[in-house]
């Protein structure tokens, strides 16, 4: 009898022992800490339903993971892919009221784009069929709203030879679009290149230690190593 009993308590306390670890994972699930969560209930092997618990914890873990990976897509203003990522999400934690106010923050980034784009418009229409002008509307800093580039010929007076000429560089300016509208980063910055017959420019953006450069190729089409000549590129430092 002496021995059963020792047995019976020694069950008793074992099955206590358990419950009070079944408890305790539960209390990590409950916080939300489902990594140790997981471990704890795997730890309890078959003890009532520990197993399906642990597979539960690890499925939030991966919940959360992925809460995670939308709110930070959120906080670096990928509004598309936010918006996205938390609608994936079902009803985790408030994921839906984040989708609809990464979406709503979307729908007012995309109206001032098309507002930029209108503006840049305007801007540029003075300069329809002149030859020398050059534009590019393209997001340079990648947060959804686009710049404008313009490069056009401007007069300048030049020291040539001891002496004060009149002459003529490409200049270039940089457009954004804020709170306020149209905002001029750059206006007509000089360069040291001359228009010049058969020549054209291409713009475009590059990025140089992880900030964006505008880019401005000088081209010319017929021969030799000069201005005009055959395969001739020039870059102008054009900077933002």
């Amino acid at each position: 009898d002496s021995a059963e009993k020792a047995q019976e308590a020694g069950r008793l306390l074992e099955q206590s022992r358990k419950e009070q670890s079944y408890q305790d994972a539960q209390a990590l699930m409950d916080e939300r800490d489902y990594s140790a969560a997981a471990e704890a209930f795997a730890a309890l092997g078959d003890y009532s339903d520990s197993a399906a618990k642990a597979k539960e914890a690890r499925r939030m873990q991966q919940m959360e993971a992925d809460y995670q990976a939308a709110q930070a897509l959120l906080d670096a203003k990928d509004y598309s892919g936010a918006a996205k990522a938390f609608e994936s999400l079902g009803d985790y934690g408030n994921s839906a009221e984040k989708a609809q106010t990464a979406q709503a923050l979307l729908d007012v980034r995309n109206a001032r784009a098309e507002l930029a784009n209108r503006a840049y418009d305007s801007i540029l229409e003075p300069y329809w069929g002149v030859v020398p002008a050059r534009s590019c509307i393209t997001d340079i800093n990648e947060d959804g709203i686009p710049e404008l580039i313009l490069v056009t010929d401007k007069a300048v007076s030049i020291e040539y030879d001891g002496s004060i000429i009149d002459s003529r560089r490409y200049a270039y300016s940089v457009y954004t679009y804020g709170d306020n509208g149209v905002e001029a980063l750059i206006t007509e910055r000089v360069t040291p290149l001359s228009p010049a017959s058969g020549c054209w420019i291409t713009i475009g953006v590059g990025h140089v230690d992880g900030m964006p450069r505008l880019v401005a190729m000088y081209k010319g089409e017929t021969t030799g190593n000069f201005f005009g000549d055959s395969d001739y590129e020039a870059g102008i430092d054009v900077q933002a």
